[in-house]
């Protein structure tokens, strides 16, 4: 991330385990959507964080 923030760019992840959430979040990562992944189904979060964040 302090390269991403360094060159002034988001950042981008995928998590399928919920217990994740509150540690990403604590760095600045916030839930950009949240459901199941076809055809699967197995739910994913999709997180991003702003650029400096």
């Amino acid at each position: 991330m302090a390269r991403a923030d360094r060159d002034g760019l988001p950042c981008y992840l995928e998590t399928m385990n919920e217990r994740d959430l509150r540690f990403h979040e604590r760095h600045g990562f916030s839930i950009a959507h949240e459901g199941p992944l076809p055809p699967s189904g197995i739910r994913v979060f999709i997180l991003l964080r702003p650029a400096g964040a």
